[in-house]
């Protein structure tokens, strides 16, 4: 993707104002100042706080999940310690499932893998479900270790998955993306998605949850990597690099 591409979806705050502004649907919250906190009081709780320009779960160790309004912004005030210059998001927990839609181009569109839910599996009361740093990093953790990839091919799952990918081949659009990407979602108490995330570089490895999508839908590595280099040839004089 662009270069301004990049800068805009790395940073949280920004994405979230550019979806809103967009008309395109986003959790309740905005930027968290620990010395002013109003913001609690315009959104419901429970909040999840992060830092704005962070990735790979970075700033969602432990449980970033707040259900008291003196929670909210002790760790907002951990958080911009840690990372100064960032701003730190807060937003309402979204309570309803997650899902994980990967974009790559294709003849100059973008097609939409097939859709990855992350299901919590066998989390206790008060464990909250969230893909956090031990999820991710903590190969021996519980969260690790339960927190697993499932496509899900319900026909009654058939409506949400289509406007998920209608709503991530928008962010596709808006943004100006290129090659490939990952938007990820997660739905309201009314089951309606809401975007979280928009990834305009996701890990390619081969043990990632982009690469997982494009097996899934019968691709390899090496069509994936095609895919991506071809959509990146700048046309010159009309006519595009073969």
């Amino acid at each position: 993707s662009p270069s301004g591409a990049l800068w805009v979806t790395t940073d949280k705050l920004a994405t979230r104002a550019v979806l809103a502004a967009e008309g395109l649907p986003v959790a309740p919250g905005g930027r968290l100042d620990p010395d002013r906190p109003e913001l609690l009081g315009r959104i419901p709780g429970p909040w999840i706080l992060k830092p704005a320009c962070e990735d790979a779960s970075l700033g969602l160790e432990g449980d970033p999940l707040c259900t008291t309004r003196e929670a909210a912004v002790a760790r907002a005030r951990g958080l911009a310690a840690r990372f100064p210059g960032q701003g730190v998001v807060a937003e309402t927990f979204l309570p309803g499932r997650e899902l994980n839609v990967s974009l790559l181009a294709r003849d100059g569109c973008v097609e939409v893998l097939p859709i990855a839910e992350m299901v919590y599996e066998g989390f206790p009361p008060g464990m909250s479900r969230v893909l956090g740093y031990a999820a991710k990093w903590h190969e021996d953790s519980f969260a690790y270790i339960h927190t697993v990839r499932h496509f899900p091919e319900d026909p009654e799952d058939a409506a949400l998955l289509a406007r998920a990918g209608e709503l991530s081949q928008a962010a596709w659009r808006i943004f100006g993306l290129k090659g490939y990407a990952r938007v990820d979602l997660r739905l309201d108490e009314a089951g309606e998605p809401r975007i979280l995330e928009v990834n305009a570089n996701p890990c390619l490895a081969a043990g990632g949850g982009f690469m997982a999508a494009a097996t899934k839908a019968g691709l390899s590595s090496r069509e994936v990597v095609e895919r991506i280099l071809r959509d990146a040839v700048v046309p010159r004089n009309g006519n595009s690099h073969p």
